[in-house]
Protein backbone atom coordinates (compact mmCIF):
# COMPACT_ATOMS: atom_id res chain seq x y z
CA UNK A 1 0.00 0.00 0.00
CA UNK A 2 2.59 2.22 1.19
CA UNK A 3 4.58 1.79 -2.43
CA UNK A 4 1.78 2.70 -4.16
CA UNK A 5 1.06 5.85 -2.58
CA UNK A 6 4.80 6.86 -3.25
CA UNK A 7 4.48 5.63 -6.74
CA UNK A 8 1.14 8.11 -7.10
CA UNK A 9 2.92 11.05 -6.47
CA UNK A 10 5.68 10.85 -8.20
CA UNK A 11 3.06 10.38 -11.19
CA UNK A 12 1.64 13.34 -9.59
CA UNK A 13 4.90 15.21 -8.96
CA UNK A 14 6.33 14.36 -12.72
CA UNK A 15 2.88 15.90 -14.10
CA UNK A 16 3.12 19.11 -12.19
CA UNK A 17 6.10 19.66 -13.76
CA UNK A 18 6.07 22.27 -16.16
CA UNK A 19 6.64 21.22 -20.34
CA UNK A 20 10.31 22.06 -21.04
CA UNK A 21 10.59 23.61 -24.26
CA UNK A 22 7.44 26.11 -24.40
CA UNK A 23 6.33 28.71 -26.90
CA UNK A 24 8.57 32.07 -26.09
CA UNK A 25 5.49 33.76 -25.51
CA UNK A 26 3.18 31.29 -23.62
CA UNK A 27 -0.39 32.00 -22.76
CA UNK A 28 -1.45 31.64 -18.98
CA UNK A 29 -4.37 33.32 -18.50
CA UNK A 30 -7.98 32.94 -19.34
CA UNK A 31 -8.89 34.08 -22.65
CA UNK A 32 -6.11 31.75 -24.35
CA UNK A 33 -7.98 29.55 -27.01
CA UNK A 34 -10.70 31.89 -26.92
CA UNK A 35 -12.85 32.09 -30.17
CA UNK A 36 -13.50 35.43 -30.72
CA UNK A 37 -10.66 36.30 -32.48
CA UNK A 38 -8.55 36.88 -29.29
CA UNK A 39 -6.28 34.49 -29.53
CA UNK A 40 -5.34 34.81 -33.40
CA UNK A 41 -4.60 38.46 -32.57
CA UNK A 42 -2.29 37.46 -29.61
CA UNK A 43 -1.07 34.86 -31.61
CA UNK A 44 -0.26 37.65 -34.48
CA UNK A 45 1.51 40.11 -31.68
CA UNK A 46 4.15 37.47 -30.82
CA UNK A 47 4.98 36.53 -34.21
CA UNK A 48 5.62 40.42 -35.07
CA UNK A 49 7.35 40.51 -31.41
CA UNK A 50 9.74 37.25 -32.81
CA UNK A 51 10.44 39.62 -35.83
CA UNK A 52 11.44 42.42 -33.67
CA UNK A 53 8.47 44.47 -34.80
CA UNK A 54 7.87 45.97 -31.63
CA UNK A 55 5.68 48.86 -32.59
CA UNK A 56 3.18 46.92 -34.91
CA UNK A 57 2.51 44.27 -32.32
CA UNK A 58 1.97 46.91 -29.98
CA UNK A 59 -0.46 47.96 -32.22
CA UNK A 60 -1.57 44.68 -32.85
CA UNK A 61 -1.90 44.75 -29.10
CA UNK A 62 -3.52 47.73 -28.28
CA UNK A 63 -6.60 46.29 -30.58
CA UNK A 64 -6.82 43.47 -28.98
CA UNK A 65 -6.68 45.18 -25.33
CA UNK A 66 -9.95 47.50 -26.66
CA UNK A 67 -11.63 44.18 -26.54
CA UNK A 68 -10.03 42.58 -23.58
CA UNK A 69 -8.42 45.40 -21.43
CA UNK A 70 -7.62 42.82 -18.22
CA UNK A 71 -5.93 40.34 -20.38
CA UNK A 72 -2.72 39.41 -18.89
CA UNK A 73 -0.92 37.72 -21.65
CA UNK A 74 -1.54 40.95 -23.66
CA UNK A 75 -0.56 43.39 -21.33
CA UNK A 76 2.76 41.29 -20.69
CA UNK A 77 3.45 41.19 -24.30
CA UNK A 78 3.00 45.14 -24.34
CA UNK A 79 5.54 45.54 -21.48
CA UNK A 80 7.68 43.56 -23.33
CA UNK A 81 7.51 45.38 -26.78
CA UNK A 82 7.83 48.78 -24.72
CA UNK A 83 11.12 47.36 -22.94
CA UNK A 84 12.59 46.05 -25.92
CA UNK A 85 12.44 50.12 -27.67
CA UNK A 86 13.69 50.90 -24.42
CA UNK A 87 10.92 52.92 -23.02
CA UNK A 88 10.68 51.43 -19.41
CA UNK A 89 8.25 53.71 -18.26
CA UNK A 90 5.41 52.08 -20.21
CA UNK A 91 7.30 48.57 -20.20
CA UNK A 92 6.52 49.11 -15.90
CA UNK A 93 2.65 50.33 -16.52
CA UNK A 94 2.26 47.16 -18.56
CA UNK A 95 4.05 44.74 -16.55
CA UNK A 96 1.83 46.18 -13.32
CA UNK A 97 -1.18 45.95 -14.97
CA UNK A 98 -0.62 42.01 -16.31
CA UNK A 99 -0.01 41.44 -12.55
CA UNK A 100 -2.64 43.57 -11.15
CA UNK A 101 -4.80 40.97 -13.11
CA UNK A 102 -2.52 38.16 -12.43
CA UNK A 103 -0.07 38.39 -9.72
CA UNK A 104 1.25 34.84 -10.53
CA UNK A 105 1.98 35.73 -14.51
CA UNK A 106 5.00 33.59 -14.82
CA UNK A 107 6.07 35.80 -17.93
CA UNK A 108 5.05 39.62 -16.55
CA UNK A 109 7.08 38.35 -13.30
CA UNK A 110 10.50 37.62 -15.60
CA UNK A 111 10.21 40.08 -17.89
CA UNK A 112 9.82 43.08 -15.28
CA UNK A 113 12.66 41.27 -13.15
CA UNK A 114 14.66 41.46 -16.52
CA UNK A 115 13.51 44.96 -17.07
CA UNK A 116 14.56 46.19 -13.50
CA UNK A 117 18.01 44.57 -13.64
CA UNK A 118 18.41 46.69 -17.10
CA UNK A 119 17.94 49.75 -14.89
CA UNK A 120 20.20 48.71 -12.00
CA UNK A 121 17.80 47.57 -9.39
CA UNK A 122 18.64 43.87 -8.55
CA UNK A 123 16.34 44.31 -5.23
CA UNK A 124 13.61 44.52 -7.06
CA UNK A 125 14.26 41.97 -9.53
CA UNK A 126 14.95 39.64 -6.48
CA UNK A 127 11.31 40.28 -5.52
CA UNK A 128 9.85 39.02 -9.19
CA UNK A 129 12.68 35.97 -8.61
CA UNK A 130 10.24 35.68 -5.13
CA UNK A 131 6.62 35.80 -6.80
CA UNK A 132 8.07 32.98 -9.76
CA UNK A 133 8.81 30.99 -7.04
CA UNK A 134 5.67 30.78 -5.25
CA UNK A 135 4.15 30.30 -9.55
CA UNK A 136 6.18 27.28 -9.74
CA UNK A 137 7.36 25.78 -6.40
CA UNK A 138 8.85 22.81 -8.55
CA UNK A 139 10.37 25.33 -11.17
CA UNK A 140 9.81 26.51 -14.09
CA UNK A 141 11.97 27.91 -17.39
CA UNK A 142 10.76 31.97 -16.25
CA UNK A 143 13.03 30.96 -12.76
CA UNK A 144 16.06 29.85 -14.99
CA UNK A 145 15.67 32.78 -17.35
CA UNK A 146 15.47 35.49 -14.81
CA UNK A 147 18.06 33.68 -12.44
CA UNK A 148 20.59 33.55 -14.99
CA UNK A 149 19.98 37.25 -15.68
CA UNK A 150 20.56 37.80 -12.08
CA UNK A 151 23.65 35.78 -12.61
CA UNK A 152 24.94 38.11 -15.31
CA UNK A 153 24.05 40.80 -13.48
CA UNK A 154 25.78 40.54 -10.33
CA UNK A 155 29.39 38.73 -12.87
CA UNK A 156 29.09 42.38 -14.41
CA UNK A 157 28.56 44.28 -10.84
CA UNK A 158 32.31 42.00 -9.50
CA UNK A 159 33.88 42.84 -13.06
CA UNK A 160 33.14 46.77 -13.02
Amino acid sequence: MNRLFTRSLIVLALALVPTIGHAEFSKEDSYAGSEDGVEAAFNDAAKLIEEHSYRDAIAKLESLLETRPDYADALNLMGFSYRKLGDYDNAFKYYKLALENNPLHRGANEYMGEAYLEKGDLASAEKNMETLKRACPLGCPEIDKLQKAMDDFTAKGRQG
